[in-house]
């Protein structure tokens, strides 16, 4: 059983026996709400606090292209100066050696078809 639920998602019938319940509709991203959380206590993020809601609401809303607010706007707004842009770049390119795609290449070449499967 949850403790503290805060997000953005439709209601789940679990999430109604949390604590704590916030489930505002203007928001793209639940780490807005975290962000607004942060505000309202005085406190501004260091640069590894702010790294990860930024990446979370960037993720979340496609680079505010998708169901962006402007709470979400702002967030980035405050957030963005405070990131090191450098890892973000780094996470969000998310690098992957070349023997990954052969793994899977040779994984997907094997799969198992209808008609290799035991009856």
């Amino acid at each position: 059983m949850p403790h503290v639920v805060i997000d953005h998602h439709p209601i789940r019938r679990l999430t109604r026996t949390g604590i704590v319940y916030r489930h505002p509709q203007r928001y793209g991203a639940a780490s807005t709400i975290l962000v607004e959380y942060l505000i309202e206590a005085g406190i501004t993020p260091d640069t590894p606090l702010a790294n990860r809601p930024a990446l979370c609401i960037r993720s979340d809303t496609q680079d505010l292209g998708r169901e962006a607010t402007r709470a979400d706007i702002e967030a980035i707004e405050l957030l963005y100066p405070l990131a090191n842009k450098r890892m973000l770049g780094i996470i969000q390119r998310g690098e992957v050696p070349r023997v990954y795609f052969q793994m899977l290449a040779d994984a997907l070449r094997k799969r198992p078809t209808s008609t290799d499967r035991p009856s």
